[in-house]
């Protein structure tokens, strides 16, 4: 790539921020807000603690999703996708089997008398 359109391809910066990251943040913000002063059934200090950490979760879930290789919108589709498949398996114990079955042990034919090979073979090397 020509490094003069490089910039092109690279998101639109304000600071350290690209624009979904401060929408991001300003959502968190308001949502702090409005639930700061309006939603907060708790006193006035315990709103205060909640409204901030409640305001920094979706700020923080921006951050890590932009830092990170998380799709959001991808995990939702796979989640969609794996709750419409067919079921594979069936609730319940399931299908249980007998376990193997141990047959009688294999019978050893007679052994019949024979030579060994030293006498079979008297020029053999093996033979001492």
């Amino acid at each position: 790539m020509n490094p003069a359109y490089r910039h092109l391809e690279e998101p639109i910066r304000i600071g350290d921020f690209t624009l979904a990251q401060l929408a991001g943040f300003t959502f968190s913000a308001m949502l702090a807000v409005l639930w700061g002063f309006v939603i907060s059934p708790f006193p006035p200090m315990v709103s205060l603690f909640t409204a901030i950490y409640v305001g920094g979760l979706p700020a923080m879930a921006v951050l890590m999703a932009s830092t990170t290789d998380f799709d959001a919108i991808r995990m939702v589709k796979a989640f969609i996708k794996f709750q419409r498949r067919p079921g594979t398996f069936l609730p319940g114990p399931g299908h249980i089997d007998a376990g193997y079955v141990v047959k009688a042990p294999p019978v050893e034919k007679a052994k019949t008398a024979t030579a060994d090979d030293a006498a079979l073979i008297p020029e053999a090397p093996w033979v001492d």
